[in-house]
């Protein structure tokens, strides 16, 4: 494990097994981190970083929405600071002051961000409502979190208004910004609610100016709920010192190696805002913020010279309010600066340096941790930040408008993007076909014998890969995917045709999104997520009933992180926070891990039954199969998922005489024969769907084809255990020719 100091160092010895405690390999910090995470002077707070690229760059754009005729408005930082200051002093006028709740739902804008930025100058924790959560998630979080205000979208008012009669002893005032949506505004105001415009809660902010009430570095910024697998939603108790902390970190990352984001860049957000991995980006920056929402607005943030700056951008389309189970997730200021500061320090330290000209485009939500830590990480730098108009459709062309320098993005759209290519590329003529391989071919070689991206294969990049990096508008330097794990084959993929620098990153809502970060143009680091960040420290734990030993060769186990970024806790739920969170600081990742010789992390199991799609959405299997075990035509079921795929298929065993009179094949037909009948697997697939909307079962959650299995699963032919359990892994070895063949068809039949 000598080489392991090539990008971590040890500071802690392994522990053995004692007291009931698995033993534990030793801990590991970033080389660049080994004496302890990186700090900023005088900035501890997201009110802290903000207010400092205000003063330095009051002029930059900061946030920007697109004009009607495909052009962007922006509004300055000094605006933007206006405009929160007047948002937060309307706040106190209502009576609606430091540690008291705000919700916001919506798609990401402008109004998303002014909202969130005048929470934290009033120490007010943003409560963020996922954009697709749903009716009876946005009544629990509001109630859970008990939110006495609520900032949305025009559009979200009627999912809000189906929600207000169950919230009404918590909701007292709504702002909304948008065309007025009067039924939903009367429904409001029947439950005793006042109902403010965005314009007319300006005025009011403007018309009683109150001072801030700046937060410290510990108090909570945000209380991010999961998207959910079981049960309610958590919320995951985040402070500024973490955030900031991360964003630093991912700075001094893209300074390290050699990504100097400078006057010409921007930022394209498309993630949500309530995703912390856009909102790291955006306060990165200090440059312009571009929104492209549905509405046709944009912003534009500004950032610190060597930052990100007003010309950059960063692509987003994440979440903010994407969490991993529904609990509350605390996150303080400290949590929050902390994450941001790391972030910033470990690009720095690698040589991708990000300054107030690059730019970002928000796509992903603002509820989505990816997305929040990626914008706050923009809005530090003094960079900017444009959101995407809403329509997936037009997301080409949000992005040939902005033409973003970083781009962050989770594998379904590399996967698009990778598939769209491909297809032209085969659909083209010999000779083209032959270059492109040829070339693809050579590059790959390289950069796999550790030539840097721009000298790998500068020929084939200006003849044949320059036209595929347009896709992207021609001029990123850095991609990020996060949200789940990126098949070998697309990152190779991009890393040939892309012309810039390719990381996969890795973390969770509790840990402020940024935990790990592969370093670019280090061949050994593809395929992986990387060192931890320097914020953190890392080290893996035992799992002796899956034989993962963190002492073997190579080292693996559960993953375990500790540090500033860490959250806080789950908000109001102490039992479920201790479960995961140690005394010591230890959070328990529940991922299993494999630490490389070069001191680089390869995710490869999950410590539980719960896995993630290519969407990044979480799935509790045992849930699902427990909805779809209500249909008396299911006998028995194993529901098989994973992250390349962002959908889920089922091995069903039919109970026989439920299943007799959808076939034409007569009553003496044998099992194996009603199987095998196509009528039987649609109507089949038919009955399952209407119970898994009984069940309220999300999209997501949902099996989108079936293999009917003749033969039961028995503890005899070793698929059940002696207690009646699934053997998972048995299952998808008995069946993954059957696996693999739907997914095949599901895509043959979507093209």
């Amino acid at each position: 494990m000598g080489e392991l100091r090539s990008y971590i160092v040890e500071v802690g010895p392994p522990k053995p097994a004692a007291n009931g405690k698995p033993a534990t390999g030793p801990e590991y910090r970033a080389v660049i981190a080994k004496d302890g995470p990186p700090t900023l002077a005088g900035i501890t707070t997201l009110y802290e970083a903000f207010s400092a690229s205000v003063v330095k760059y009051p002029t930059n754009n900061c946030l920007g929405h697109r004009t009607a005729d495909g052009s962007y408005s922006w509004l300055t930082y000094q605006e933007t600071a206006e405009r929160a200051a007047a948002i937060a002093s309307a706040m106190a006028s209502v009576g609606v002051g430091p540690h008291d709740r705000a919700g916001v739902y919506g798609a990401n804008c402008p109004e998303w961000m002014i909202s969130m930025q005048a929470c934290n100058r009033m120490t007010i924790y943003c409560v963020p409502l996922y954009d697709s959560l749903g009716e009876n998630a946005i009544e629990y979080i509001i109630n859970h979190s008990e939110s006495s205000i609520v900032f949305a979208q025009s559009e979200k008012l009627g999912m809000l208004a189906k929600a207000l009669p169950h919230v009404k002893d918590q909701i007292k005032h709504i702002v909304y910004w948008g065309a007025a949506d009067a039924a939903s505004i009367d429904v409001a105001k029947g439950l005793g609610m006042a109902v403010y415009s965005f314009d007319e809660f300006l005025a009011l902010g403007r018309s009683k100016p109150v001072a801030a009430v700046p937060p410290a570095a510990k108090d909570l910024c945000t209380i991010m709920y999961t998207s959910g697998t079981t049960g309610d939603p958590k919320g995951v108790e985040l402070t500024h010192s973490g955030v900031l902390g991360a964003i630093i970190s991912m700075k001094n990352f893209t300074d390290s190696v050699g990504v100097n984001f400078d006057e010409n860049e921007v930022y394209l957000s498309f993630l949500p805002l309530a995703h912390i991995f856009d909102r790291w980006g955006a306060l990165l920056s200090h440059g312009a913020v571009i929104a492209t929402i549905a509405s046709q607005r944009t912003f534009e943030f500004s950032v610190p010279k060597g930052g990100i700056t007003p010309d950059d951008c960063y692509l987003s389309y994440l979440p903010l309010a994407h969490i991993f189970d529904r609990l509350g997730v605390e996150l303080s200021h400290g949590a929050v600066v902390e994450t941001v500061i790391s972030l910033a320090w470990f690009l720095y330290a690698h040589k991708v340096g990000l300054t107030e000209k690059d730019s970002m485009l928000g796509f992903l939500p603002l509820a989505h941790i990816f997305e929040r830590t990626a914008e706050e990480l923009m809005l530090h730098l003094g960079a900017s930040i444009g959101y995407w108009r809403g329509d997936i459709k037009g997301l080409v062309d949000d992005i040939g408008a902005l033409r973003p320098t970083l781009f962050c993005g989770v594998p379904r759209v590399f996967d698009r993007i990778y598939g769209g290519v491909m297809a032209k590329v085969d659909g083209g003529s010999g000779l083209k076909k032959a270059l492109f391989h040829w070339g693809y071919k050579r590059k790959l070689h390289a950069l796999d014998a550790g030539h840097a991206y721009d000298k790998a294969a500068p020929f084939f990049d200006k003849l044949v890969f320059s036209k595929i990096k347009e896709r992207l508008g021609g001029r990123v330097r850095l991609i990020v995917s996060g949200g789940a794990p990126l098949a070998r084959h697309v990152e190779d993929f991009l890393r040939v045709t892309m012309c810039c620098r390719v990381v996969q990153g890795y973390g969770l809502t509790e840990t402020c999104a940024a935990s790990f970060i592969a370093v670019p143009d280090v061949a050994e680091h593809a395929g992986t997520v990387g060192p931890p960040q320097p914020v953190l420290s890392m080290r893996l734990e035992a799992v002796p009933e899956m034989n993962y030993d963190p002492m073997a060769v190579p080292p693996r186990g559960e993953v375990c992180v500790k540090g500033p970024a860490v959250f806080t806790g789950y908000y109001k739920a102490d039992d479920k926070t201790t479960e995961v969170l140690e005394s010591d600081g230890w959070f328990h990742t529940g991922d299993i891990g494999e630490l490389t010789p070069s001191g680089a992390l390869r995710i490869i199991d999950r410590k539980k039954n719960i896995f993630k799609l290519s969407q990044g959405e979480y799935i509790a299997v045992e849930k699902v199969e427990g909805i779809y075990s209500r249909e008396a035509a299911v006998e028995q079921i194993f529901v098989y998922g994973n992250s390349f795929e962002s959908s889920l298929v089922a091995v069903v065993v039919p109970n026989v005489e439920a299943i007799r009179s959808w076939s034409s094949a007569g009553a003496g037909a044998t099992a194996a024969q009603l199987c095998a009948d196509p009528a039987v697997k649609a109507k089949m697939l038919e009955t399952m769907t209407a119970t898994a909307k009984e069940g309220k079962l999300k999209g997501f959650e949902q099996v989108r084809a079936v293999y009917l299995e003749p033969e039961l699963f028995a503890v005899e032919n070793e698929l059940l255990t002696p207690t009646f359990k699934l053997k998972r892994p048995q299952l998808q070895k008995k069946y993954q020719a059957e696996i693999d063949a739907m997914y095949a068809a599901m895509k043959t039949n979507t093209r």
